[in-house]
């Protein structure tokens, strides 16, 4: 009889999941990995995981299939992810006249005034005085 899946889709724990005897597309690295499954193990198990409710914990509010270094490759692509999105929004404001300001309801008429292309362009304004 076949177990149900595990809660949201995820994985169940290292010590849950049968163990064939050569796990197929799973690189050894000589041993590398089983000890990063075993280091993985001991903090998930310890009181470190029992305080941030890893999987394995036995933490009466566990997190079903949290693990220490699965939580940390969460963490890390996030702020990734955040990063970029940083970056790439403050290019977008500045480019598109974000940070500057128009009064006009048609924002087309502002690209006539000066002033307002200016800063668009990231120029102040004394540059554009001294050009003409």
């Amino acid at each position: 009889m076949a177990s149900s899946p595990p809660a949201h889709g995820m994985m169940p724990p290292h010590d849950e999941r049968p163990v064939a005897a050569e796990e197929i597309g799973r690189s050894r690295l000589c041993g590398v990995r089983d000890f990063l499954d075993n280091v993985d193990g001991y903090i998930t198990t310890s009181r470190f995981g029992h305080y941030f409710r890893l999987s394995g914990s036995d933490h009466p509010h566990e997190i079903a299939g949290s693990t220490f270094f699965r939580e940390v490759r969460a963490g890390l692509t996030t702020f990734a992810t955040m990063a970029y999105i940083i970056a790439v929004n403050a290019a977008l404001l500045s480019q598109s006249g974000g940070t500057c300001v128009c009064a006009l309801t048609d924002r087309y008429e502002c690209d006539k005034i000066d002033s307002y292309v200016a800063c668009k362009e990231g120029e102040s304004t004394s540059k554009t005085q001294q050009r003409e």
